[in-house]
């Protein structure tokens, strides 16, 4: 599944991973916690992030708060996780890159 890849004080990076929730958790480091960030646009992240104290990432303004820890942007397909759309990857990573909130 091709989707965004954002680790703290990093760049964004696209990436090709598993749509399993195995992988997705190993990503994050931790069980998974999803919020919706555009139209297809899935971010995924450590339900326990802010618990274990995982550095600070981004802010993201829709839910007023600080996202820690590594996460993923991915797409979505009904009610699986999907190939993040390209139109909405290229707006989504130049955000990030820019370093404005989400």
């Amino acid at each position: 599944m091709r989707a965004i890849y954002k680790a703290p004080g990093k760049d964004p990076q696209r990436v090709e991973i598993g749509n399993e929730l195995g992988v997705l958790q190993q990503i994050v480091g931790g069980y998974i916690e999803t919020v919706r960030i555009s139209d297809n646009g899935i971010l995924v992240m450590n339900e326990e992030g802010k618990l274990r104290g995982l550095e600070p990432n981004f802010y993201l303004g829709a839910i007023g708060d600080t996202i820690v820890g590594p996460v993923l942007i991915v797409g979505e397909n009904g009610d699986e996780f999907a190939d993040l759309p390209a139109d909405e990857a290229d707006e989504i990573e130049r955000i990030l890159r820019g370093g404005f909130e989400v």
